[in-house]
């Protein structure tokens, strides 16, 4: 598998240069082919760290445990091996071009039972496929905030439905 770059993982992951060296310093990414190769199962393993970083689990930490044999982000290869990457857009701009308000746009999220972004982040690529399959497949007159929210708190409290049994 080709390998990409620290900066594009970077961009990918939608974090910095330098806390993609910081994560290969305390040997969180290991490099796959060379200076600088990294695996597209990386950026996962970026946005995980970021993520349990999040929940207050450090970076630190987590070099910790993994040099002590506790864990391992092996798994990440084989759940994501080509995860989306991020767009240059925000929920913002697609909020924008639907006629939404970004609020209403990142509350989509937290209703399907997923992180809520913010409206400056940047959407993932399969993201930004589905929203841009609003405008052709759904009726104009049906594409609107209230009918959305429904539609999610629907889909959302099913996949809640789905999980609990």
């Amino acid at each position: 598998m080709a390998g990409i770059s620290g900066a594009e993982l970077a961009r990918r992951a939608g974090t910095t240069r330098g806390q993609v060296d910081r994560l290969v310093e305390l040997k969180i990414l290991g490099k796959s082919d060379g200076a600088d190769s990294f695996c597209l199962s990386d950026i996962q393993r970026v946005r995980l760290v970021r993520a349990l970083g999040e929940a207050g689990i450090t970076p630190d930490s987590l070099a910790r445990a993994i040099a002590e044999g506790h864990l391992s982000f092996g798994f990440v290869e084989t759940m994501w091996p080509e995860p989306p990457a991020l767009t240059e857009r925000t929920f913002r701009a697609v909020a924008s071009d639907l006629g939404f308000d970004p609020d209403a746009l990142v509350r989509l999220y937290s209703m399907w039972g997923l992180p809520r972004p913010g409206p400056d982040d940047c959407v993932r690529e399969d993201d930004a496929a589905i929203f841009a399959d609003f405008g052709v497949s759904v009726p104009a007159d049906a594409l609107n905030e209230l009918a959305m929210m429904r539609s999610a708190r629907t889909l959302g409290e099913s996949l809640r439905m789905v999980a609990d049994t």
